[in-house]
């Protein structure tokens, strides 16, 4: 267990700002993500574990790391990369009146919404309705899918 504190860090590391240290350990984790290290990437945990641990032990250092080209990523993006959206259509299959429904996809899969996940008003949503939507991961229960961004699709 990693017993160290922001402070303790900075002190080691002769970093003068936690902003500074912050990008430091950023620049460290795409390295090693670049590196593909597929016990690291299956576990963000141990990756970020890891960089803070040698920026403890004085292992890493500003110098140490040559600044990358400027990319337009944050700091989730590093650890859960992002993979090609293709918006999917389907028909809506039940609405519930306790905020969560199901959609019919056009590959027949059932695929189930939340109201939070809408982007038009929940409650404009009834059966048969044509719409468009995105399959993430669900929040509540791992390893299965839900659809997001659901809208009214006018062109289905």
């Amino acid at each position: 267990m990693i017993k160290f504190s922001t402070d303790d860090l900075l002190r080691k590391s002769g970093i003068e700002s936690k902003f500074e240290l912050i990008h430091l350990a950023i620049r460290r984790i795409k390295q090693l993500i670049r590196e593909k290290n597929k016990m690291l990437q299956d576990n963000p945990e141990k990756l970020c574990t890891r960089v803070l641990r040698e920026i403890a032990e004085g292992k890493l250092k500003p110098e140490s790391l040559k600044e990358e080209s400027q990319e337009k990523e944050s700091p989730v993006s590093i650890i859960s990369p992002k993979k090609e959206v293709k918006a999917m259509k389907g028909k809506v299959k039940k609405v519930t009146d306790r905020g969560f429904g199901f959609i019919k996809a056009e590959d027949g899969k059932e695929v189930f919404f939340h109201s939070s996940k809408c982007e038009d008003l929940f409650e404009s949503f009834k059966k048969d309705d044509a719409v468009t939507f995105e399959i993430a991961p669900s929040e509540r229960q791992p390893g299965k899918m839900q659809a997001v961004k659901v809208r009214h699709d006018n062109d289905f």
